[in-house]
């Protein structure tokens, strides 16, 4: 198995090496040159994997026959490495609050995403569409070799706007909601959890504090919750309240 995006680091200071003047053939010695990428391993649709379950996943993609590179969630609200796309997000077993940080990182370096998702999860079904860079979003127990008509296609695509809908392989799309969550959903409950008082919330988001209330009583009446004014409830109260909701497979549907 070929894994992608690997490249040797040796001969980083080829350059300066290669004119100093060693030697009369004016050639850098070959222990200094530059470790080339060969356009085989280029062509190569693979995935940045990122996965808590590695001893799934990892032989999944063997047999799927889909070249990988395993990345590791770094510390911080921007928890994902400089990686090239598609990233496969295995959602399983992955802490909700780091999850919904990664939508919000992908959403924002336009990173396009293949989700992988438990079908019983109504909550991730729910959330997985509201982040624009999402581009697939499959059942944890498809064959993943039925990914790789559309790896190639994604690699080249990025998200574009307007966001068209994903892709669904494996599973229903959730019933809608009486009104839609708002798109900003994500990045809310980001900050939501990682702040304690409203104004910095805003602040996070990139908003006025009346347009954030007026989205999370919106959000709210979506998800049935009592109607009520969200300041009396502190960000992360309010957002595992959400979340608790948006859980629960008796909603008020259209």
């Amino acid at each position: 198995m070929v894994i992608f995006d690997q490249v040797s680091r040796h001969g980083s200071t080829h350059s300066s090496c290669g004119n100093s003047g060693t030697g009369t053939s004016g050639h850098t010695p070959p222990s200094l040159e530059t470790p080339q990428i060969q356009p085989k391993r280029r062509r190569n649709q693979g995935v940045a994997l990122l996965t808590q379950r590695r001893n799934i996943l990892i032989p999944r993609c063997q047999a799927a026959g889909i070249a990988y590179r395993q990345i590791l969630l770094q510390d911080g609200s921007d928890p994902l490495p400089e990686v090239r796309p598609p990233l496969l997000l295995d959602t399983t077993d992955l802490p909700l609050s780091r999850l919904i940080a990664v939508l919000v990182a992908a959403q924002r370096r336009v990173l396009t995403t293949l989700a992988l998702v438990n079908p019983a999860d109504t909550r991730l079904l729910r959330l997985l569409p509201l982040c624009s860079a999402v581009r697939l979003i499959a059942s944890d127990a498809t064959d993943l070799a039925r990914l790789k008509p559309f790896l190639r296609h994604l690699a080249d695509h990025p998200p574009r706007r307007p966001v068209r809908p994903p892709v669904w392989i494996g599973l229903p799309t959730p019933p809608q909601l009486t009104s839609p969550l708002p798109p900003l959903l994500l990045s809310i409950l980001q900050s939501l959890l990682e702040q304690h008082d409203h104004d910095a919330v805003a602040d996070a988001c990139g908003v006025s504090r009346a347009t954030l209330m007026r989205l999370l009583a919106g959000t709210r009446m979506a998800v049935g919750l009592p109607n009520g004014a969200a300041a009396r409830f502190r960000p992360p109260v309010l957002a595992m309240a959400i979340l608790a909701a948006l859980a629960e497979h008796d909603l008020p549907l259209n």
